[in-house]
């Protein structure tokens, strides 16, 4: 196959999962990314550099993207939009974006990627034979994790993209006759992966490890080379970073900084870490991405993985990274593996977590994954230039080896188009396992929760926690759970797992049927509840919330009342009064006993009938006399 022809079909393998039905959901991050995208641009389009500085995580590849994204969709709507580019970016909304934007902003960000794969390959193959190249780049290509956040606005896609160009020119550049160009494109790929996001950073230690142990294994006298090849690659960085941030121009010294003490604050946000929640998912702390990252590993790879391993073991082969790529076959795959354990390790540092953070690693454990299999098929087939000389017929096996595992790697990632984040490797028991494992759900479903409202309930008002994955769906009315006058509220996966707003909350609403509920690949999602929804009660010990239900179609005007008590309270009631009050009047009055409904869910039931000369304003709620809440009718 000619290497054109080659290029090409890699490049639509890549492109055509990443592109495929892009409008079908929102993540709950993309709406700011648009926002910021459309901040950035008018910034930079107004001569207004520092402003250009949207976010310090830094994003800067993201938002450029983005930027291209936006400004193709204004000048192909620019009729429809009637106003100058930069005003329509500053009138953009931070937290609603419309579901034709953002998909305008993703396709930047799809081709990128889909080329990404390519680049990938063709330095690849110059560490590694051409089948391994192209099988790993393959498994990238159809990768379920990599696919997923490849096809959304965001900054962990460009991260790994440049991070694995970044490291294949370090690797590749020994063995080049052009050494310091080589190193400076990795200096380059690395700034660039840098100005994604701050935790590529991890990529200095780790050149400077792999310098050292290239140049002063061989020959101890290599040291001044060695400072000055990292030097020569560390500026090309520098200067990548402060190039393509327009408001590093105005502060080359201060923009980095600020981002570095932004990333070391952000991984050491105890507050956040300690907020939150793991209701019915263990807190795995330092196993979390061992955890988490084996649920996201394609089959294929985990497979591969594990006969690399298998392979290493066998053949007792030297880890040693100090050997040329010419003298030692293991040394691109071992300073992968490298790289892979100890950004792991990195990672993992921070008290800030979450899988797509780790997505720099599925580049290099694609191509190991690739030489594992390759160990495995040729001993399987007992090749050899020698074998192969007298039984030409294992050609066709070899090739026909290598288009399985293509074809189960396609078969794998396919059924989960276009809902790539529900997959969970089946290895481990995918949908089976994984709730009880790692959380779920990043607003993948609630697309549907979102057109069931804008079908059947327009004018509603909605309680969700995620409420910009819904309001490209959905024109009404959107809040979060707690909210007073909620018509409806939605139960997202993962909110559940968390036990947010509160386990008591979960519980009461998951004891009435839901009217409308989500499940997608094996995995249930997201449920609707009528409303109103829970108050939160901080004045009556005991009490975590009520619920106040207002029948006014019964000719009695009846006003029914759910009162949550905590199991745990020392001093429950054995009934409890209930009183309504218009000042120092009682309008009516109810006493209930607490019940459980299950076994953590107490529950008083109040019932009032209402006088039918009710004058509308707002009335006090006590229950056994102490201050509860207010009702307005």
């Amino acid at each position: 196959m000619k290497q054109s022809l080659r290029l090409t079909l890699l490049f639509l393998l890549a492109l055509w999962p990443r592109a495929y039905d892009l409008g079908r959901f929102v993540t709950a991050d993309e709406a700011k990314w648009v926002y910021r995208s459309a901040r950035f641009l008018a910034a930079f389009l107004h001569g207004d550099m520092a402003a250009t500085s949207v976010n310090l995580t830094p994003a800067v590849t993201t938002t450029w993207l983005g930027s291209i994204g936006l400004t193709v969709y204004y000048y192909l709507h620019q009729a429809t939009i009637g106003q100058p580019l930069s005003d329509w970016l500053m009138a953009l909304p931070e937290f609603r974006t419309s579901l034709e934007l953002l998909v305008a902003t993703r396709w930047p960000m799809v081709i990128f990627t889909s080329f990404g794969v390519v680049v990938i390959y063709l330095l690849a193959s110059r560490l590694f034979n051409p089948t391994v190249a192209l099988l790993g780049a393959i498994f990238l290509a159809l990768d379920p994790h990599s696919v997923a956040l490849s096809r959304v606005i965001g900054h962990d896609a460009p991260t790994a993209t440049f991070s694995a160009i970044s490291l294949l020119l370090l690797i590749l550049s020994p063995t080049s006759k052009n050494q310091k160009i080589i190193l400076i494109f990795s200096g380059i790929a690395a700034g660039l992966a840098m100005l994604s996001k701050i935790t590529a950073l991890f990529l200095i230690p780790f050149t400077v490890l792999v310098l050292i142990v290239n140049h002063l294994k061989i020959q101890t006298s290599q040291v001044l080379k060695t400072c000055k090849v990292f030097v020569l690659w560390l500026i090309a960085a520098y200067l990548t970073f402060i190039i393509v941030w327009p408001s590093a121009w105005t502060e080359p010294v201060g923009r980095p900084y600020a981002v570095i003490q932004n990333g070391f604050l952000s991984a050491t946000d105890q507050e956040e870490a300690d907020a939150e929640g793991f209701w019915l998912v263990p807190d795995l702390s330092y196993a979390y991405y061992l955890v988490n990252g084996a649920y996201k590993f394609s089959p294929m790879v985990t497979i591969g993985l594990g006969l690399y391993l298998l392979k290493i073991y066998k053949r007792r082969t030297n880890f040693s990274l100090s050997r040329p790529h010419g003298q030692t076959k293991v040394y691109p795959a071992a300073t992968m593996l490298a790289f892979a354990v100890l950004f792991t390790l990195f990672m993992t540092l921070g008290d800030k977590r979450s899988s797509r953070y780790i997505l720099p690693i599925f580049p290099p454990l694609a191509l190991i994954a690739a030489v594992g299999w390759q160990w495995a098929i040729n001993l399987t087939l007992r090749r050899s230039e020698m074998v192969l000389a007298v039984s030409p017929w294992l050609k066709p096996l070899h090739a026909l080896s290598y288009s399985l595992l293509t074809l189960t790697t396609m078969i794998t990632l396919f059924p989960y188009a276009p809902y790539y984040f529900t997959y969970f490797n089946p290895l481990l028991g995918g949908a089976y396992t994984a709730p009880a494992w790692v959380k779920i759900g990043w607003g993948e479903g609630l697309d549907q929760v979102g057109r069931f409202f804008q079908r059947e309930l327009p004018a509603s008002r909605v309680g969700t926690a995620y409420a910009s994955t819904i309001a490209p769906y959905f024109k009404g009315k959107l809040s979060g759970v707690t909210a007073q006058n909620l018509d409806y509220i939605v139960l997202y996966r993962k909110q559940v797992q968390s036990g947010s707003p509160s386990p008591a909350f979960i519980r009461y609403f998951q004891h009435f049927p839901p009217i409308f509920k989500v499940d997608l690949n094996g995995l249930h999602y997201a449920d609707v509840y009528t409303g109103p929804t829970l108050i939160p009660v901080k004045t009556v010990p005991g009490v975590i919330a009520f619920r106040s239900l207002k029948n006014s179609s019964n000719s009695n005007n009846l006003l029914e009342i759910d009162v949550l008590w905590s199991p745990a309270s020392a001093n429950l009631p054995t009934s409890a009064m209930m009183t309504l009050h218009a000042t120092e009047k009682i309008i009516a009055t109810s006493k209930a006993s607490p019940t459980l409904w299950s076994a953590e869910l107490l529950v008083s039931h109040h019932q009032f009938s209402l006088p039918a000369d009710l004058v509308s304003g707002k009335y006090i709620l006590q229950i056994n006399g102490q201050f509860m809440g207010e009702l307005e009718f």
